[in-house]
């Protein structure tokens, strides 16, 4: 008994540290929004600064629009355990719902539990809450009089012994009105549960659930109200566990704890989706916390409908119908035609006027991309005259890289009309009249008027006079009274073409993308001119020297030229870059994109090499390489073929190719791969063109040994990482940097082996398997493919660590005991430490018992060259050893920055490391 007590006192404590919740919000009233206010409960034991604690008010789009510190508000009440301060913020300084929400932050970081909304929820884009999906309160002030407001009631200590209640008259600064700020007693089990239990009122997207309160010796003081999609499963109700509100239907089912009321209750859950079967269950308890009491006697009351169907409405009809359907929700489906870089998307459905529409979503817009078929339902909307849906209540994909509709013809004079609006069109043969204004917007004229060419997606500089085609997304702005105007947006470089009487070059084909190093490289290519060709030249450099000139001819009566640039200029990882030149009578002259390739097998780090900005130098060139899987196909992404390969000269690559997750590679195996060099996001690939052409299985190969580095020297020396199998040792992950996923779901969690000082994102993939299993107990030694997921150039940041599977979580405790209690049973050399290093670091390396010929043993630092650097001197006698090296060669000079690697020889063995050394 003494333990229990002295066990919860300590929780308590801790707790107390930063006990801090939001306790009143006042936002709107009938008529003009009088007094809006917000209430805080601090701990008056925390001792802290005031401006430590902050308020960030959210919007529902999840960005912020307005932040106060504790220190902006007034003391109100207060006593030897808390302090409750408010602060009144100007006219309309609250928004008034539709989703809007706010939190509370302690040193930048979110105070658990606190990242509420009223009338529905969000998910934050910025802030501490960046990635979360708000709480609904449940209860909002809709239509509630002046001098009203919304509090927690109940008993209790802590946020989550109290539960929000309707509008009553307003208490800033006070003890709400059915509040006491005080340990709550321990109850017994509620006697009854409620009675009439059940679907009141069901529509698309919403289902509200009517009861009345349970009756009894022992009232209940909460209520567990939950549902469920019918093919998913509740939460486990039992004594003692805490099931948190959670409304964003991740796992397929939503909760809600609620303050008990005797007589009618309701409550509505939302974001529903149409159509579908759900379930609804309550349970009554009393206490909180660790002591926290269900009802789960039989029967619970329960009950289910299926909600209202929503059919599909073409966007024609939607468009037509504007004004008459603005605010109500309907069902689209269609193509991705555009997408707007953080906000939206636009999609048709029709390859005719009226078929177009802009979908508005922040949520969603990351997860969608040009040429995605889609299914979504959201509400009708207009936005300075622009037509879109917003606020996506149901979102599936439904394929990828489908065929985009045909861009509509319309003539420069009539595109001014509503109905070109967020279709994908295109003028032809149009002069360009003006040059880009101040908006960003330039005009062309086909003879039948000017329409302007807009900025919005993709920015190009025209040449007056000049002819062009352009294709484009119908777009309309308007800005204050004074602008108001149609564009056609864009949307990239092959979108705007202009018209030439300069040759125009088709690359027809090549003898092979990698052409072996001993083999000629033949390459055909398509030019035609309205004059008459004079000559065309295949140029190209090796290993960016200088470049090299090759006169191609004539094969045939179709425009196609040949030539070769011969074997004899290239060997084996060379990079050969190619393009072609070419000149008409007219004197008017081209020259191609620049292509190319790897000559024969390359090593996989003769591929990475990198500019300043961190892109790759020879991004588009096609290249043959090899190397182990350290993953099966399937693990990384559920829907494509991404797996890293790593060679023995570390040297480490992603293997991608969009919807093949269903193609068969075997961690372990050794694979020759032929593809395109690409970048995503910063993550270095190679995309095969075909499969399985273009990807051998070589058979079984030795898996790496997992590199273990820190973190600071993962960040110190990463793209020397990237794709290589790492292990950090000693990890812990850190407050409020993420939870551990449930079944089914992904994660990015937090972690350092330092205490806070370097700090690492560790990313956990759904289709690991990893979700749903038991977190485990930190510290841990993880390891994990070094990836990196960065948005913008340069790319230096965005770096993660991923986990293949639980194998790859292994308990801290005891290893370094463990390993020494023995004397070894073979030779071996393990990684040095700090790797990466500045000035020295430690090698270690292992002599067993039974050695025959000590003289052998030698311990060796090479530069990449093959070059020898240092000749260490071993310890020979059996046991564990270390030895450092101080950064210096024999001739006692500095090392300078690279790789280097450590080779041990013993008898007949022989180890290698890699190791990197950065000043």
């Amino acid at each position: 008994m003494k333990k229990t007590l002295l066990f919860l006192l300590a929780f308590y404590a801790f707790v107390f540290a930063q006990n801090a919740w939001i306790n009143e919000i006042h936002y709107d009233n009938s008529g003009t929004d009088v007094n809006e206010f917000l209430e805080i409960v601090l701990d008056s034991t925390a001792n802290d600064t005031l401006s430590n604690y902050e308020i960030m008010l959210y919007r529902d789009t999840g960005t912020i629009y307005g932040q106060k510190t504790l220190d902006d508000f007034q003391l109100g009440s207060k006593d030897s355990t808390f302090k409750i301060f408010y602060l009144v913020f100007p006219l309309n300084g609250i928004q008034n719902g539709d989703a809007d929400g706010l939190c509370l932050a302690y040193k930048g970081k979110l105070v658990d539990g606190q990242f509420l909304s009223y009338e529905g929820t969000l998910t934050a884009t910025e802030g501490p809450a960046t990635g979360l999906t708000s709480t609904d309160i449940g209860v909002e002030e809709a239509g509630s009089p002046a001098g009203h407001s919304l509090q927690l009631g109940g008993t209790g200590i802590m946020y989550e012994h109290f539960a929000w209640e309707d509008p009553q008259p307003e208490t800033p600064g006070a003890v709400n009105a059915n509040q006491t700020i005080a340990k709550p007693p321990i109850l017994p089990e509620p006697t009854n549960h409620v009675t009439n239990f059940e679907v009141s009122e069901v529509t698309h997207k919403s289902v509200t659930l009517t009861w009345t309160g349970s009756v009894g010796d022992q009232l209940p003081q909460k209520y567990l109200v939950m549902a469920k999609l019918a093919e998913a499963v509740f939460p486990e109700v039992r004594d003692s566990v805490v099931i948190a509100n959670t409304q964003d239907w991740k796992n397929g089912y939503a909760v809600q704890n609620l303050y008990h009321k005797d007589g009618d209750n309701e409550y509505t859950f939302n974001g529903l989706l149409d159509g579908l079967e759900y379930h609804f269950i309550i349970y009554p308890y009393t206490n909180s916390g660790p002591d926290i009491n269900y009802k789960t006697d039989a029967p619970v009351p329960m009950d289910s409908v299926v909600t209202a169907f929503l059919p599909i409405t073409p966007i024609a009809d939607v468009r037509q119908n504007l004004s008459s359907l603005k605010g109500t929700d309907v069902k689209i489906t269609g193509i991705v035609t555009a997408v707007k870089d953080g906000k939206g998307f636009f999609m048709q459905d029709q390859a005719l006027p009226w078929s177009g529409i802009y979908v508005y979503d922040f949520d969603m817009v990351d997860s969608v991309d040009l040429a995605d078929s889609l299914i979504i339902s959201g509400t009708v909307s207009e936005y300075d005259s622009l037509s879109e849906l917003k606020s996506l209540m149901y979102f599936n994909k439904i394929s990828k890289n489908v065929p985009l509709p045909m861009p509509y013809p319309v003539k420069t004079g009539d595109f001014s009309k509503e109905e070109y609006e967020g279709l994908l069109v295109k003028v032809t043969e149009a002069i360009c009249v003006s040059l880009p204004n101040t908006n960003g917007n330039w005009g062309v004229d086909d003879s039948t008027g000017v329409c302007l060419i807009g900025d919005t997606l993709y920015k190009y500089i025209p040449e007056l006079e000049s002819i062009y085609n352009v294709t484009g997304i119908g777009y309309q702005r308007v800005r204050g009274n004074s602008i108001n105007f149609r564009t056609i947006e864009p949307r990239f470089a092959s979108d705007i073409f202009k018209i030439t009487t300069a040759p125009v070059i088709t690359h027809i084909g090549s003898s092979a993308r990698v052409p072996a190093a001993d083999a000629d490289f033949l390459d055909t290519v398509m030019v035609t001119s309205k004059f008459e060709i004079d000559t065309v030249i295949l140029k190209y450099s090796v290993n960016q020297g200088a470049a090299q000139s090759v006169t191609m001819n004539p094969a045939g009566n179709d425009s196609t030229y040949t030539a070769a640039i011969p074997a004899s200029a290239y060997n084996d990882a060379d990079a050969v870059q190619v393009w072609i030149f070419a000149t008409n009578t007219n004197f008017d002259t081209t020259e191609s994109e620049v292509y190319g390739f790897f000559a024969g097998q390359s090593n996989i780090g003769a591929l990475l090499q990198l500019d300043d900005q961190k892109e790759m130098v020879y991004k588009g060139l096609y290249a043959r390489t090899s190397g182990v899987a350290t993953a099966a196909n399937g693990v990384l992404s559920d829907e494509d073929l991404s797996v890293s390969i790593q060679d023995e000269a570390y040297g480490a690559i992603r293997v991608f190719k969009y919807d093949s997750v269903n193609f068969v590679m075997t961690p372990g195996h050794n694979y020759t791969v032929t593809g395109k060099l690409e970048q995503y996001n910063g993550l270095n690939e190679i995309v095969p063109d075909f499969l399985p052409g273009d990807i051998i299985d070589n058979g079984e190969g030795v898996m790496p040994e997992a590199f273990t580095v820190s973190i600071e020297n993962l960040l110190n020396g990463a793209e020397s990482f990237e794709g290589l199998l790492v292990r950090v040792e000693n990890a812990d992950k850190v407050a409020s940097g993420g939870s551990w996923p449930g079944a089914n779901n992904s994660a990015n969690m937090t972690i350092t082996d330092d205490g806070g000082t370097n700090e690492l994102t560790m990313r956990i993939e759904s289709s690991t398997g990893i979700g749903g299993n038991p977190e485990p107990v930190w510290p841990q030694h993880v390891t994990g493919i070094f990836a990196q997921y960065d948005y913008a150039t340069p790319y230096e940041e965005g770096y993660q660590l991923l986990p293949r599977s639980m194998a790859d979580f292994a308990d801290a405790v005891g290893i370094a005991d463990r390993m020494e209690s023995a004397l070894p049973k073979d030779f071996a050399l393990h990684n040095a430490y700090p790797n990466p290093f500045n000035p020295s670091t430690t090698i270690g390396y292992d002599i067993p018992a039974d050695i025959k010929n000590p003289t052998s043993v030698s311990l060796t630092i090479y530069n990449t060259l093959g070059q020898k650097i240092k000749t260490l001197k071993p310890q020979v006698t059996a046991g564990r050893h270390k030895i450092i090296w101080h950064g210096l060669s024999d001739q006692g000079i500095p090392a300078a920055t690279g790789i280097y690697f450590v080779v041990f020889r013993a008898q007949d063995v022989q180890f290698t490391k890699k190791m990197i050394l950065i000043k």
